[in-house]
């Protein structure tokens, strides 16, 4: 096929791509052999070139060159049909996630969208939720009688569908009443959930009273929080304000932390399959399957009409 003439008379077209034998191949593999195809994949080609330095805007990369991978990517959100708010929310998960931009993972969380159907940011939201709190919770809570119990009877279980709530307003940027909501949450059941948090599907919370969670955290599929757990900030000199960024924990999948435990730091990262022990104070990340117990002191009986002590 003489795909020279196939391109027609665009010049820029003719220009850039005056196809040898070896280009030709290329076409043909790709299934282009009319006119009208060969018309819309050069359309598309040229579309993405200015395409790349939209979405380093969007993605607040610097300007510079795409190298060959982040191309490809870039060519696949498109043709999935991603719009570009869907595209910033797929990075904000990925730089909470992992600190900083990383091009297979932020694909990771878009060809799952895709796989759902979800494009748009408002689709987005509406489908990427947690849709089963309640039997996240029913295996959770050997306690608990019934579904009907949970529901109307566990604090966490409140917590978190005004959290879901709050955390939808968050994103959209509405002022102050998300912040209202996770309050108004924390007076009826003593969990404060701040709004900005990222928390995963399968979250349950038992009892709850004390629960911290603050703005940049990011917590995991299947993660279980047992009262009086904070996963806070550090307090350095300068204030809260001289942190910038991620301030708080990152929580991995299927991760229970028991009552009392204090994880602090943004960049403190709990692998996923890790257990914390009661108590426990946190500022270093830890590996996947991880055990963490804090080392207690023995406990000390005395008894007045016994002259001798006790340690167990």
């Amino acid at each position: 096929m003489n795909f020279t003439h196939l391109v027609g008379n665009t010049p820029m077209i003719r220009i850039r791509y005056k196809l040898d034998g070896r280009e030709g191949f290329v076409w043909a593999r790709k299934g282009i052999d009319t006119v009208e195809a060969a018309e819309r994949y050069l359309q598309t080609l040229v579309r993405l070139r200015g395409r790349g330095a939209e979405v380093l805007r969007l993605l607040d990369i610097p300007p510079r060159p795409l190298v060959e991978r982040e191309k490809n990517y870039i060519a696949a959100w498109d043709q999935m049909g991603f719009d570009d708010e869907a595209l910033r929310a797929a990075y904000e998960r990925t730089v909470m996630k992992k600190q900083s931009m990383d091009w297979s993972y932020m694909n990771g969380i878009l060809r799952r969208w895709h796989e759902k159907g979800l494009h748009t940011l408002a689709a987005i939201q509406a489908g990427d939720r947690d849709p089963r709190p309640v039997q996240a919770a029913a295996p959770s809570s050997p306690a608990a009688a019934s579904r009907e119990e949970i529901i109307f009877a566990y604090p966490g279980l409140f917590a978190i569908f005004v959290y879901r709530i709050a955390h939808l307003l968050y994103c959209q940027r509405v002022p102050m009443i998300p912040r209202i909501m996770s309050e108004y949450a924390h007076s009826r059941t003593g969990i404060d959930i701040h709004p900005g948090a990222s928390i995963g599907p399968h979250f349950f919370i038992d009892h709850g009273t004390g629960i911290v969670v603050g703005e940049t955290t990011v917590i995991g599929r299947n993660v279980k929080l047992y009262q009086g757990v904070t996963l806070g900030a550090m307090s350095p000199r300068g204030g809260h304000a001289s942190l910038p960024g991620k301030r708080h924990p990152t929580v991995g999948d299927d991760v229970t932390i028991y009552s009392g435990a204090s994880i602090l730091g943004g960049e403190t990262d709990i692998g996923d399959g890790s257990v914390v022990g009661g108590n426990v104070f946190l500022t270093r990340s830890v590996r996947s399957g991880t055990r963490v117990a804090a080392a207690t002191p023995a406990p000390v009986l005395k008894n007045p009409g016994d002259p001798f002590v006790y340690t167990i």
